[in-house]
């Protein structure tokens, strides 16, 4: 059998349990208590990772080293999410951006959290997507582009990022990178109405529920009904 995340991937996965173990731990993320992780399992893990295993070297970063399992390295989860995002790994790079992004085991780095954070989000990463959007918005380590901004927060959006729904709905409201279309923000809007009180830790104000009380009296009958699709 071929190890598919393997960098060559010409490595018969039975010469690797540790393999197994790396994927355990990836799909378990913290269900698994400090004490179960045995010193076996992380050497079988870290062997893999030399092995260039892509998936066991973003764990080991993750879970090993940036979490504290054994011990919080963030150095060392710089190194290991470095050689996964190297290697291809969109979650490794998103991990590496938010470490530049924040100066997590680096010196932070707006330009290096730029560019790990664009390869993650062509790769389809959706939290990649949103970040890159706030960047341009803010203009962090780039000029301030909100019509960029939007760009990525739609992609994000698209693939069921709520913080992004919501900018994207918030954008169309006021014309802000794009050209102001309330039956577009309405649809956004109306798509965070229904997870928003699910949604302890959403910060975003104001409520979009209140946002589309106001655009429904600025719309016309025939856009009213059209916006009524969303509901």
């Amino acid at each position: 059998m071929i190890v598919p995340d393997h960098p060559e991937s010409k490595v018969p996965i039975l010469e690797f349990p540790s393999a197994h173990v790396a994927r355990s731990m990836h799909d378990t993320k913290l269900g698994i208590a400090t004490d179960e992780v045995n010193h076996f399992n992380l050497t079988l893990l870290y062997k893999a990772a030399e092995r260039g295993f892509i998936r066991a070297q973003r764990v080991l970063a993750g879970i090993c080293y940036y979490r504290g399992i054994k011990t919080q390295d963030f150095r060392q989860a710089i190194k290991w999410y470095r050689k996964a995002a190297e290697h291809g790994d969109a979650a490794a790079q998103h991990r590496l951006a938010y470490c530049y992004a924040r100066g997590k085991g680096v010196t932070q780095d707006c330009i290096e959290a730029l560019k790990w954070y664009r390869r993650a989000a062509e790769q389809g990463n959706a939290v990649s997507q949103y970040e890159l959007g706030n960047i341009y918005y803010k203009g962090k380590g780039v000029v301030e582009n909100h019509i960029e901004a939007v760009k990525w927060y739609h992609k994000a959006a698209e693939r069921g990022r709520t913080d992004a729904q919501y900018k994207l709905g918030f954008a169309y409201y006021t014309g802000d990178g794009v050209p102001q279309d309330y039956v577009q923000a309405y649809k956004w809007f109306s798509l965070v109405a229904k997870k928003y009180d699910d949604e302890v830790l959403f910060s975003q104000k104001p409520p979009p529920d209140e946002i589309m009380i106001k655009i429904e009296n600025n719309l016309t009958a025939a856009q009213l009904a059209e916006v009524q699709r969303f509901i």
